[in-house]
């Protein structure tokens, strides 16, 4: 922007919310690059906080790789969850369900009907999504082993137990 834009100041706002959300409680991230724009990044904090905003201040560069570790953990563990649900065939016990899989539902039916495009690029493009990706089957299949660990441990009875390679 600053290749374009020669007079004034510059600063990169990012609403971490929709058109629909309430003010309260929002994020919206501001990315300075210079002490012109860290003082109005400062200046528009002060202007927000009263209105209900939390302000958060980053590098542009910062901020493109946190988004990209957000946004890919979030199609990932999307996607994966409705693959998983497709395969056990879990749609049929949405009435009888608990209150985290009632809340889990539309998270993933908006993340299945968003573009899978980005979250491909997210995965193959973006570094700290790369490593994102890495981290999160790795500790995913940790977590798998400690739970057949502990159940182990308290002799109690898994059906998990024989399918410590699926």
């Amino acid at each position: 922007m600053h290749r374009y834009i020669k007079h004034g100041a510059i600063l990169g706002v990012h609403p971490m919310f929709g058109p629909s959300a309430e003010a309260t409680g929002q994020n919206i991230t501001l990315t300075p690059t210079n002490g012109k724009e860290a003082r109005l990044s400062s200046a528009m904090g002060h202007y927000l906080g009263p209105k209900g905003f939390r302000t958060l201040v980053m590098s542009p560069r910062k901020h493109d790789e946190m988004m990209g570790t957000v946004l890919f953990l979030t199609y990932f563990v999307g996607f994966v969850t409705a693959d998983s649900w497709k395969l056990l065939r879990i749609q049929r016990f949405s009435g009888s369900s608990s209150t985290s899989f009632r809340f889990l539902m539309p998270f993933v039916s908006s993340i299945v009907e968003s573009s899978p495009e980005l979250y491909v690029y997210l995965q193959v493009s973006v570094p700290s999504a790369c490593r994102a990706d890495r981290l999160f089957v790795s500790r995913a299949k940790e977590w798998s082993g400690l739970v057949r660990e502990v159940a182990t441990k308290r002799s109690l009875p898994s059906a998990c137990l024989g399918c410590a390679n699926t």
